[in-house]
């Protein structure tokens, strides 16, 4: 156990070391430095703890617990820069932080005014008062209850934020850094949920061991510590070179203050039709928003109004339309009987099978052996 927390400290201070003699700093690398200086107090009490040295201090042992109620906001937050690239308002931070702040609050008032008349007791990681579990530790495990399935939900907006976000601004995103997130997530809800284990376990029964629960959470700690080291220095942010737009994902919203009257979205989607057909950019397998709002001389929010409402399409699926339309007409071409699917897939702007695969299938309701099949 000790082993593990002390890998953990060790790889939260050299990122967080590295982070801070960084040269150039981007908004994720800002966020992490909070998250990472949290890791390593955190462990850091863990290991107290778990040696017992800590024990016999009630103020150091109850506030260095409740230091896992800032775990999930600082996370989050971390996530929330890392597929936004940007900051969360300083009244959503505060807002977040406050179950710890009132935590903390409740707990030192019981330091001094109750702690002093009982008989405290410090067992299997909960504190009992008079035998009793105190009513301060119930509203600690309470907060913690309650918020982390919320930070949860929100991570998980997050990630089909994400991907929406995605599909509005590229035509390929397999090789987009979206399992790295995706691996975050699993991490996350994996150490919620053997963290909530542990708590209800002790609650039924104090005499329940809770070692194996807290080994099982700090490894995969260390392992998401691990992950976020591998971000961090490959300078990972999702969104690289990728424009964001904010607002509401339904379009009627979006683009509510558009000053582009419907004669001007025709002649602007006639341009767009034009220059998909005469250029073939499809056919480019990292064509973005961006890229071809600069071919068209357009700006990108504009070019996304004009396919999100005169195609009713995501940019991904639109692209991937002519994609698809361009390999049809390259079955039927004599030329290509030799070759293999993938190959033509390929050549028609796919960038790998699964993507082809599943695009094909999206779109045409078949998939692509069906297609061929039913041509015969």
């Amino acid at each position: 156990m000790i082993f593990v927390v002390l890998i953990g400290v060790i790889l939260s201070s050299f990122l967080l070391t590295l982070l801070i003699f960084k040269k150039i700093k981007n908004k994720v690398d800002y966020v992490l430095l909070p998250y990472l200086s949290l890791s390593i107090l955190h462990q850091l009490f863990f290991y107290l703890d778990y040696s017992g040295e800590i024990h016999t201090n009630e103020l150091i042992w109850g506030l260095g617990n409740g230091l896992i109620l800032l775990e999930g906001p600082l996370f989050c937050f971390y996530i929330y820069s890392l597929t936004k690239n940007s900051y969360l308002s300083k009244k959503i931070c505060f807002i977040n932080i406050l179950p710890f702040l009132v935590y903390g609050i409740f707990y030192f008032y019981y330091f001094h005014n109750v702690f002093p008349n009982t008989n405290t007791q410090i067992y299997n990681g909960f504190i009992y008062i008079n035998d009793q579990l105190s009513i301060v530790w119930l509203i600690f495990a309470l907060a913690f209850v309650l918020t982390g399935p919320i930070y949860l939900l929100w991570f998980y907006r997050m990630l089909k934020s994400y991907d929406a976000n995605l599909k509005q601004q590229v035509s390929n995103y397999e090789k987009m850094n979206r399992k790295w997130v995706r691996a975050l997530f699993m991490i996350y809800i994996t150490s919620l949920s053997i963290i909530l284990l542990s708590y209800f376990a002790s609650i039924m029964s104090p005499t329940i061991p809770t070692a194996v629960f807290q080994l099982s959470y700090r490894v995969i700690y260390v392992i998401g510590i691990l992950l976020i080291a591998f971000i961090a220095l490959k300078d990972t942010t999702i969104f690289s070179n990728i424009i964001f737009e904010e607002g509401s994902s339904k379009n009627g919203k979006r683009y509510e203050n558009s000053k582009i009257n419907s004669n001007k979205r025709e002649l602007l989607n006639t341009k767009l039709i034009d220059y998909m057909s005469a250029e073939e950019p499809y056919l480019e397998p990292r064509l973005t928003l961006k890229q071809l709002s600069i071919e068209l001389e357009m700006s990108a929010h504009i070019l996304s109004q004009i396919i999100n409402e005169e195609h009713s399409q995501n940019f991904y699926d639109f692209v991937n339309s002519y994609r698809v339309k361009h390999l049809k007409e390259l079955l039927d071409d004599k030329q290509y009987k030799t070759k293999t699917l993938l190959a033509i897939a390929l050549e028609s702007g796919f960038n790998s099978k699964a993507t082809f695969n599943s695009v094909f299938k999206k779109l045409t309701n078949q998939t692509p052996s069906e297609y061929i099949k039913n041509k015969k």
